[in-house]
Formats: structure tokens, sequence, C-alpha cells
């Protein structure tokens, strides 16, 4: 459900005469309040200085915030387009791989997702359990 608001000359004659321009009206739009609402990122791409240790990524509850809502955030290299790319990031070199669930609880409309850049996200060597126990 929707309405608008708009701006008028108070010293105006009895039709009223909006004001004109960009700001002088506004949307409201009423949720239902019985929706936990849809989940998307604010932004569909993201570009960030290399010298960045980390990038957050907003992502947003929209049309309902009733109730508790959880997605599943991870991370996915790309794959490379011959001629097309700039570069491809590596796991573990570029950025710390993350796979993660993001809760939103009742009425809370958005959330930042932190991910790490750079150095310090090297793997850590796997350790191998040998028959012998060693």
């Amino acid at each position: 459900m929707e309405f608008f608001v708009e701006l008028y000359d108070p010293s105006g004659t009895a039709g009223m005469p909006k004001f004109y321009g960009d700001d002088t009206q506004t949307r409201v739009t009423i949720l239902d309040e019985d929706f936990p609402g849809n989940i998307s990122f604010e932004e569909t791409q993201h570009s960030i200085n290399k010298r960045h240790d980390h990038i957050e990524i907003k992502i947003l509850r929209t049309e309902g915030s009733d109730g508790q809502i959880s997605c599943n955030i991870r991370t996915q290299p790309c794959q490379a387009t011959a001629g097309l790319d700039f570069g491809i990031a590596q796991e573990y070199v570029d950025y710390e791989p993350i796979n993660q669930r993001v809760t939103f609880p009742a009425n809370v409309s958005e959330t930042v997702v932190k991910i790490m850049l750079g150095a310090g996200t090297e793997a850590q060597p796997a350790k191998t359990a040998t028959p012998d126990g060693e």
C-alpha cells in the first residue's frame, strides 16, 4: 500500500498551489508487517583500492521485517573470460574466503559483512596425520 505526501504553499489560493521540484514529494509505502522481507545486496558491484585490508559489503532486508530471517553468504572465485578480465583474485592470496550464515533479527533491516583482503589471508598449512601418529 502506498501514498504520497506533498509540500504546498500555505499562502496559496483555494487550489493549494503545489511547490515544484524533485524534493517536494515523497512516497510512503506501508509494508506487510507479517512478511519477513527480502534479502539483497545494497550494491551488485564493488571496487576497492588494493591497499585496503578489508571490504565491507552491505546486505539489506526490504519489503518487511517481521520475525527473524537468515541467508548464507560465501565468496566464490571468478571464472576468467579471455580478453575481458583485469585479473582473477585468488583465495587466501587476495582475499580470505567466507562461508557463513547471516541472520536478521526482527525489525533489523541491514547488516554488513566484512571480507579480509590482501596480506594476512594466506592459508595455514594443513596438518596431516601419519600412520605412526607423527
